[in-house]
């Protein structure tokens, strides 16, 4: 990668960056072009359709980014599938969320854009990674209208918690708030050991995202 790729690679990463900080807070229909610039202190002219034709294409970046972590989360979980697998990656997910920009943003819209039926990368769903580690947990089919159910439950509760996050609350007490909504939770739909899976699991950390586009230069934030 020479100078000049090396420099648009950077302008890259800091634009989706900053938009996934913008759609973290204020939502996919209140982030644009010119609020991503002005976050960054640049002239709206520099998030130019150059690198992105559309504010869709600016959110499916963050998405892709994101899925790629997810999905490296996933490879270093060592639960066995089921109910201690599914909390583990949710754990991590909601943790890596309160502390990166792109993960907070990127679970935000990943559910807006979803609701709407917008198109986004599918590399990774929290829909259908719950529904799949849900079933196995209850001994159901994935097909199973009970599964389908508890999983868009799960999910929307789960990461409502972090929309709903003061900026007074402690990550600290952000997480446990967390366990004790799934130890109620999933003990509600029917899991019996629950509470004490819920309280083993420990969450995976994963290193900060680095967009696609850099290749092999990886040049990290």
């Amino acid at each position: 990668m020479n100078q000049r790729q090396a420099a648009k690679a950077r302008t890259r990463q800091q634009i989706v960056e900053a938009a996934a900080s913008e759609f973290a807070e204020h939502g996919y229909d209140g982030t644009s072009f010119a609020s991503v610039a002005a976050a960054m202190n640049r002239p709206k002219s520099a998030v130019g359709y150059h690198l992105f034709p559309s504010k869709l294409d600016l959110a499916a970046a963050v998405v892709e980014q994101q899925q790629a972590r997810w999905l490296e989360m996933e490879a270093r979980t060592t639960e066995p599938p089921g109910l201690a697998n599914l909390v583990t990656m949710l754990l991590s997910a909601c943790l890596d969320a309160l502390r990166c920009p792109v993960a907070a943003g990127a679970i935000r819209i990943s559910q807006e854009l979803g609701e709407a039926g917008q198109p986004l990368p599918r590399a990774f769903t929290w829909r259908g990674y719950t529904l799949e580690h849900f079933a196995i947990a209850r001994g159901l089919e994935v097909d199973d209208p009970e599964a389908a159910r508890a999983a868009d439950l799960v999910v929307s509760s789960t990461f409502g918690v972090l929309r709903t996050r003061a900026n007074s609350r402690t990550v600290e007490a952000t997480e446990q708030q967390l366990r004790d909504l799934w130890s109620a939770l999933f003990t509600g739909l029917g899991i019996a050991d629950a509470a004490e899976v819920v309280r083993r699991v420990v969450p995976i950390t994963v290193a900060d995202p680095v967009d696609p586009a850099l290749g092999s230069a990886q040049i990290v934030p």
